[in-house]
């Protein structure tokens, strides 16, 4: 008997403390939100596919703007240390095509 009690103490503990940390039986969720991950459990059957299609809608939209800041960029004094955006930048650190050589002479 005493094994028994044992054993139905940790069932209950068990299920107490499931609970507590919040575990437990479904629930009813909205069903209107949309979440590209698939929901609330994370089961959705096109989850990948979604996933998919949101990085390629994020690449579409910031490549252009990646390409855009790149060309615009203009550094009229060449910065005092390496930095990264002189590797893909179309102008050289410290051009700048708005002075003409009269005015980077002085």
């Amino acid at each position: 008997m005493g094994g028994e009690q044992n054993v139905l103490d940790e069932v209950v503990m068990f299920a107490l403390s499931r609970v507590v940390r919040g575990g437990g039986g479904r629930y009813p969720y909205p069903k209107h939100v949309w979440s590209p991950s698939g929901g609330w459990w994370g089961e959705h059957p096109h989850w990948i596919r979604n996933t998919i299609i949101c990085v390629a809608g994020m690449v579409a939209v910031c490549y252009p703007v990646f390409k855009l800041s790149a060309s615009l960029e203009v550094r009229p004094n060449e910065p005092s240390s390496p930095i990264p955006s002189a590797i893909w930048a179309k102008n050289k650190p410290g051009f700048d095509p708005r002075l003409d050589s009269s005015e980077k002479n002085n």
